[in-house]
């Protein structure tokens, strides 16, 4: 009796310890909640260093997009015009898109020239849907840069960077609306800067050249560091080249856009005179003592060069005193003067030196 019930505790027990490991392994001991098994967190493969990247992207894209317009413009143009006996085209609607960037949050927006040349009308649309009637309040040609204006407040404004300031490799993103896709954002990095592209009418020198896509549309909007700084103007592309965009430096921009902003134009001080680098070939041929300074290839015809009598031929070496042998130094020392202003050119002309003051005009 008593080797009985030693066997049946014991039997007892053994049927405890079993349903008790089996709960155990079915997830269900007394006192815990019916939870099925969690399976373990994936473990990332990706380096910090790339994750940071891309989050600065991220936001950098939230920031400015927010301040980039999509501008849709109308213009009036003559039809195509057939030859005799048929009657001249009528006028006809030409449409046309690009973009834009607010630059204040009264309204102001800063773009193209080219985008918002000859409209008739001009849609502005924001980044949240809302539409706009947009009127182009100053444009200069020169620097392709234009400034639209909508009745609007309280607009998210961009945050305009310092385009000196960022080295050549940095990260940068190009927000647009390409080909009539709103609000694109496409990557790469500052390739260079002060880029020159020669195109008739244009000033496009001290350019910003990145590889991030910028396609027809893009024209107009900004050029953003990872912070979400606008530090340029997208402008221009080479299209038998692959990424090789183009922007016009925000630091120029800025002055550009005050201008247009208090006037409607932009006042620039004028020589007069087209000009080219000397080289060896030119300085052995006009009797150079050396090879310096810049040929007059044109002296404009009533300018302030002219009237001073400087003629097609003659050699600028100085300006107010400082030698001079590039096109582009020769522009920037005019450009940072006023109308008005005198300067003095040291000139080679007919076997000798000579010195000439002029007063710089208004460019017309």
């Amino acid at each position: 009796m008593r080797h009985g019930r030693g066997l049946l505790i014991g039997l007892f027990f053994t049927v405890v310890g079993a349903a008790l490991m089996y709960l155990t392994l079915a997830g269900r001991m007394p006192g815990t909640l019916n939870v099925a098994a969690e399976s373990p967190a994936p473990v990332s493969t990706v380096p910090q260093t790339v994750v940071d990247l891309q989050q600065s992207v991220v936001r950098s894209a939230e920031v400015v997009g927010k301040s980039v317009v999509n501008i849709d413009v109308t213009a009036t143009v003559q039809g195509r015009r057939m030859p005799f006996p048929f009657p001249p085209g009528h006028p006809q609607e030409a449409h046309g898109e690009g973009s834009g960037v607010i630059i204040s949050e009264d309204g102001w927006i800063l773009t193209n020239d080219h985008v918002v040349r000859g409209a008739s009308q001009i849609d502005v649309t924001m980044s949240d849907g809302r539409k706009f009637k947009g009127t182009v309040k100053g444009a200069d040609a020169v620097s392709d840069l234009a400034l639209v204006k909508v009745d609007a407040t309280g607009l998210p404004a961009s945050n305009l960077g310092d385009s000196d300031a960022l080295p050549v490799g940095s990260f940068v993103i190009a927000v647009g609306n390409p080909l009539g896709f709103d609000q694109t954002v496409t990557m790469g990095v500052l390739s260079g800067r002060g880029r020159e592209i020669p195109e008739p009418g244009k000033e496009f020198r001290n350019l910003l050249q990145t590889d991030a896509a910028i396609n027809p549309g893009n024209s107009g909007g900004p050029l953003a560091d990872l912070e979400g700084r606008v530090i340029g103007i997208n402008t221009a592309i080479i299209p038998r080249a692959q990424g090789m965009g183009f922007a016009i430096p925000i630091n120029h921009a800025r002055d550009i856009m005050t201008q247009l902003r208090a006037s409607g134009r932009v006042i620039r001080p004028f020589v007069g005179i087209a000009m080219q680098e000397v080289d060896e070939e030119v300085a052995a041929y006009l009797r150079l003592p050396r090879v310096e300074g810049v040929l007059v290839l044109r002296s404009i015809d009533g300018g302030p060069a002219a009237r001073a009598g400087i003629v097609r031929g003659d050699v600028v070496v100085e300006i107010d005193g400082k030698p001079v042998n590039e096109v582009i130094r020769f522009q920037e020392t005019i450009r940072a003067k006023k109308v008005g202003d005198s300067v003095t050119l040291k000139v080679w002309g007919q076997g000798r030196f000579r010195t000439v003051t002029l007063k710089l005009a208004e460019m017309p």
